[in-house]
């Protein structure tokens, strides 16, 4: 009914309000909910009849938060598998690279300095592959430094392993005499922090920040942690839980030796599968300090013919033929274009809203628009000639109905227009405006309302009388 649409008008109306109104908040936390923004062009969208003031100013927040989403997307899953939302695979990441960060500081921090001294607890003794969680699904074991991974985390298959040999990623690195390089193109912790702090600045707060801002300080927290490890020699590896320190190498040296590779390789694998690239040469030192400690590697033979870990760009396409990647250009639900339309319709039924919201006094009739809220300031109107700012207090309140031809308002009562008459006009004005249906108890006519002027103008016969104005 045209009452329910006039419902949902004032409440799409009002929503708009308190979403623009808190977008300008300098209080992260005051600003709307990325969400319910996009629940809100959706219903403006679906009802299709009206567009509220100011919602240009919350579809262009909505795009400029659609494309920072889309950003970050693209930053941490370059390989999108289709058949999963953008946004699961991006909740889902950023949920692991948060495990693999508190794991990888938990490890720098499980370190001892004193290699007599009975060891803390450590989470060592479960850390396998560059993941650093426990065992899991297919393992595969490296065949020169006897570390296990997890076939997923390097983008194996068990027919890509089949019978032969596998290296991990720093035996084959040491075998070629190469510099290690990290498993994926991650993204730099620098980058990360420019990220989030465009992420703070939007007027809509997405869910995507909050995981975001924990990547970012646990990737800080990490760094200063790498770099005491680096700079502290003494720093080893925890001995494991069963081992006494009785049942230790009898030469500290050699120890000292194999506890402190043995950290740096667990540091080397954690940055191999961090998810975000720290930078700062820690990998090189890391990695430099490391081969001044390890046995011989692996001949470049073995490395050559060994099955290696790949990355997930390269894993792609060896299952599928090449084609080209799909573009997310909307990271988040696409936003629909604001409705188009017509400025008389959507002048009605914003003057519609306001004089429901500010309601006529009781004896003005229902739903008619006050003179106030209907006159020019600056121009005359009526055909008393009484300029907005001029309206005198009964003047200012009694009401105005527009004429359909030259979308003047006029006071019924200056036009003479019955006030029954005057509200049957009205509704089907707006049913017309609003392409609604007309309760089936309002008559069909009058359905239209021609003031004097353009009677005179046209040559017809007002249909309300003769008009006299009183001086």
């Amino acid at each position: 009914t045209l009452y329910n649409l006039q419902q949902t008008a004032l409440d799409l109306q009002a929503r708009t309000d308190k979403i623009v109104e808190s977008m300008e908040s300098q209080v992260l936390i005051e600003r709307p909910n990325y969400d319910d923004a996009v629940a809100l062009e959706f219903a403006c969208a679906k009802f299709g009849r009206f567009e509220p003031s100011g919602f240009s100013r919350l579809h262009q927040a909505l795009a400029t938060a659609n494309k920072w989403g889309s950003d970050v997307m693209n930053m941490f899953v370059p390989v999108p598998d289709p058949a999963v939302s953008p946004q699961e695979q991006l909740d889902a990441h950023l949920e692991s690279v948060q495990y693999r960060l508190r794991r990888a500081l938990a490890l720098a921090g499980s370190g001892q300095a004193a290699p007599n001294q009975q060891p803390p607890p450590t989470p060592s003794s479960d850390m396998y592959c560059v993941c650093l969680q426990p065992e899991e699904g297919l393992m595969i074991e490296c065949e020169s430094c006897r570390e296990w991974y997890h076939a997923q985390c390097l983008n194996l298959s068990s027919a890509d392993i089949g019978e032969r040999q596998f290296l991990c990623p720093l035996c084959v690195a040491a075998a070629k005499g190469e510099k290690l390089q990290l498993l994926e193109e991650y993204p730099a912790l620098s980058r990360v922090g420019r990220v989030v702090e465009e992420g703070r600045n939007l007027a809509l707060v997405t869910h995507t920040l909050d995981p975001l801002v924990t990547v970012l300080l646990d990737a800080r927290a990490l760094v200063p942690e790498i770099q005491k490890t680096l700079r502290d020699t003494h720093i080893v590896a925890a001995r494991p839980r069963s081992m006494s320190v009785d049942e230790q190498s009898v030469n500290p040296a050699e120890e000292h030796s194999k506890g402190r590779a043995m950290l740096l390789r667990g540091l080397l694998r954690a940055l191999l599968g961090l998810g975000v690239n720290l930078k700062q040469g820690l990998l090189d030192d890391l990695w430099s300090e490391l081969l001044g400690l390890a046995d011989g590697p692996p001949s470049e033979t073995v490395a050559s013919t060994a099955v290696v870990a790949v990355s997930r760009k390269e894993a792609a396409e060896r299952q599928q033929p090449p084609r080209s990647a799909p573009v997310f250009d909307e990271f988040y639900e696409p936003s629909r274009e604001p409705p188009v339309i017509d400025e008389f319709y959507q002048q009605q039924l914003e003057d519609l809203v306001h004089s429901i919201d500010h309601p006529p006094m009781p004896d003005t009739g229902q739903c008619l628009v006050p003179a106030i809220n209907a006159f020019k300031e600056t121009e005359e109107n009526c055909v008393c000639n009484l300029y907005g700012v001029d309206l005198t207090d009964n003047l200012a309140t009694d009401p105005a109905i527009q004429c359909d031809a030259c979308h003047e308002y006029f006071h019924t009562t200056c036009v003479q227009v019955p006030m029954p008459v005057a509200r049957v006009i009205l509704l089907h004005q707006m049913q017309r405006s609003l392409n609604a249906d007309v309760d089936a108890d309002v008559p069909e006519e009058p359905n239209t309302y021609v003031c004097p002027g353009c009677c005179v103008k046209t040559g017809t016969l007002y249909a309300y009388g003769e008009i006299v104005i009183e001086s």
